[in-house]
C-alpha cells in the first residue's frame, strides 16, 4: 500500500486494521514499512533481498538474536527447535517466547520442522497416535467407529 501524501502510518496500526478486516489466516504475521521494494531480474519483488535488508537492519540496531530464555535456561531440545525454526524461517531474531505462526510459520514449515527435528535428534513424531484405551484413527467421544458396507434393507 502507499500512504497518502504526508501520512506516516505505524506498522502496529496497520496490523490492527488488518486484523479487524481480514480473516485470521489472511492477516500477515508482521508489517514492515519500507521505502520501496527491491526487484529481481524478472521485475518481481526480491523477497530474499528484503530478508537480507531486515537482518542487516536488526544487526545494525543492535537487536542480536537470543534464544529467548537465556542460554543456561534453554534445554538442548529447546535449542534444537529454536535453531531449526530460525533456519527454516530465515529469522535469526526469533526467540523461544515467539509464536511460530506469528513469526511466519506455516503448516508446510511445521512439517519441515518436524522432519528436521527427527533427522537431527533421531526422535520421530507420529502424526496421530492413540491415547491409552482409545483406538487409533480418531475414535473418541461423539465419534462412531468405522463400519463396513451398509446392509440395511438387504
Amino acid at each position: 500500500m502507499r500512504p497518502a501524501a504526508g501520512a506516516a502510518p505505524a506498522a502496529d496500526a496497520l496490523l490492527s486494521v488488518a486484523r479487524a478486516w481480514l480473516p485470521e489466516q489472511a492477516v500477515p504475521s508482521a508489517v514492515r514499512i519500507v521505502d520501496g521494494f527491491p526487484l529481481d531480474a524478472n521485475g518481481k519483488v526480491d523477497r530474499a533481498e528484503l530478508l537480507r535488508r531486515e537482518s542487516a537492519q536488526d544487526i545494525g540496531s543492535g537487536a542480536a538474536a537470543t534464544d529467548g530464555a537465556g542460554s543456561d535456561e534453554a534445554t538442548a531440545g529447546e535449542r534444537l527447535v529454536l535453531g531449526t525454526v530460525r533456519d527454516l524461517l530465515a529469522r535469526p531474531q526469533t526467540t523461544l517466547a515467539d509464536n511460530f505462526t506469528a513469526v511466519g510459520g506455516t503448516s508446510l514449515a511445521a512439517a519441515r520442522l518436524l522432519a528436521a527435528i527427527q533427522r537431527e535428534s533421531g526422535c520421530g513424531c507420529a502424526p496421530r497416535t492413540a491415547a491409552p484405551g482409545r483406538p487409533a484413527g480418531g475414535g473418541g467421544p461423539g465419534r462412531r467407529p468405522a463400519r463396513g458396507p451398509d446392509v440395511r434393507g438387504a
